[in-house]
């Protein structure tokens, strides 16, 4: 129930971006979640149903990358797809790595910090390099995050140095302490109603409270 409860957050949250904002607020509905079970809990199911649910509701364009390998390529994926859902399992390396000074990733953490802060700011200039051409302009970044991954490894890959970088508090954490085996096939065979898409629908093409010209089509 905790993880169905976060991927159904993540698909509201992602589909309602670009559309409504907190009235004299740069809050925007962009979450960073985590859902965390044991090995064999399904951490799959969620995923797989909101990507039904987005395909179906016309919207698979918003599914972005399901693995992050640099910096570079986050804040690409995102300037390529502002209104975006990263889906990503066994995310626990990949926050380990953010969090090494020694790795290629480090600059991963502080990238996906500054998306998390810039998230529906009208333009986000992530990188400044000598030859000014390859400098990405992210316009009106909507970034969302959902990663999966089992709690010991999650908790494991944050150094005492990194919980005081920020990261790990712009995470929204969702945890499945206990898993009855029995109801995987109940999660297996669930599938999207046409009842939830049509409501997906509905969010993406509601009016909203943002300007036509600002808004996310």
């Amino acid at each position: 129930p905790e993880l169905a409860f976060a991927g159904a957050l993540n698909v509201m949250s992602m589909t309602m971006a670009g559309r409504v904002r907190i009235k004299d607020s740069n809050t925007v509905p962009c979450l960073f979640s985590v859902g965390l079970a044991p090995s064999g809990a399904g951490k799959d199911f969620a995923r797989n149903l909101t990507e039904d649910i987005l395909v179906q509701a016309g919207l698979s364009s918003r599914l972005g990358p399901e693995g992050v390998s640099s910096a570079e390529g986050f804040v690409r994926a995102i300037s390529d797809n502002p209104a975006i859902l990263f889906q990503l399992d066994e995310a626990a390396e990949m926050f380990a790595e953010a969090g090494d000074v020694n790795s290629h990733m480090r600059r991963l953490g502080k990238s996906m910090k500054e998306a998390y802060s810039r998230a529906g700011s009208k333009e986000w200039r992530p990188n400044c390099r000598a030859d000014s051409a390859n400098n990405l302009i992210v316009k009106a970044p909507l970034p969302s995050i959902y990663a999966t991954t089992t709690p010991d490894r999650f908790w494991s890959s944050f150094s005492a140095e990194s919980c005081e970088d920020g990261l790990l508090g712009r995470l929204l954490i969702f945890e499945q302490p206990k898993y009855d085996m029995t109801c995987g096939r109940l999660y297996k065979s669930a599938q999207a109603t046409d009842s939830i898409v049509s409501q997906v629908k509905s969010w993406h093409s509601g009016v909203g409270n943002l300007p036509p010209e600002v808004a996310v089509k």
